[in-house]
């Protein structure tokens, strides 16, 4: 699939692009999808954990997709898939190295410096989902953190002293996880 038939829709604020996702799937979106915001309100990790998203120095990204088939038993294999994708990207972009810690945390330098959220819309224990939703916090160009995640939060730019476009990130991404899961 070529990039050129990906829609990109790019924002401002989003309380989440994984939930703007949601809605784009309500309404039969054209696939695959990029959903992207320079803040969320509500941005979560695993579990409902909030993923703090406020600041314009981060990634925020959903990838929505409409696969043919999808083994939802296979949910922790894309995610390590994905990881390994986006770690390989940090490094080709950054030259920075990273580790994927489980279930789903981007770890550079001994801290979190991103996370992947799989989710799926309209999916029964009997048939394939409607979309597939992967979303991507990744912590970019954040020059410092709230106090309470300061000890465990990095960005690129903090193991670096390097800031980085978003764009090139953005685009990477896009390329290489339409590449990677047009096949499923």
């Amino acid at each position: 699939m070529a990039e050129a038939d990906v829609q990109f829709h790019f924002h401002e604020a989003l309380d989440s692009t994984n939930e703007e996702a949601k809605r784009l799937a309500k309404t039969n979106a054209k696939t695959p999808t990029v959903i992207v915001a320079e803040t969320q309100s509500l941005g979560r990790g695993q579990q409902g954990r909030k993923w703090v998203s406020d600041n314009t120095g981060g990634l925020y990204y959903s990838l929505l997709l409409k696969p043919e088939q999808f083994d939802f038993e296979a949910i922790p294999e894309y995610v390590v898939v994905i990881g390994k994708l986006i770690l390989k990207i940090i490094k080709k972009l950054t030259s920075i190295e990273g580790v994927l810690e489980w279930p789903n945390d981007l770890i550079i330098q001994d801290k979190k410096c991103g996370g992947i959220l799989v989710e799926t819309v309209g999916a029964t224990s009997t048939q394939n989902p409607r979309y597939v939703i992967i979303g991507i916090g990744l912590n970019i160009n954040q020059e410092k953190f709230p106090k309470e995640i300061s000890a465990i939060a990095t960005s690129l730019y903090l193991a670096s002293g390097k800031t980085y476009n978003k764009r090139m990130f953005i685009d990477s991404l896009t390329k290489e996880l339409v590449h990677v899961f047009a096949r499923h």
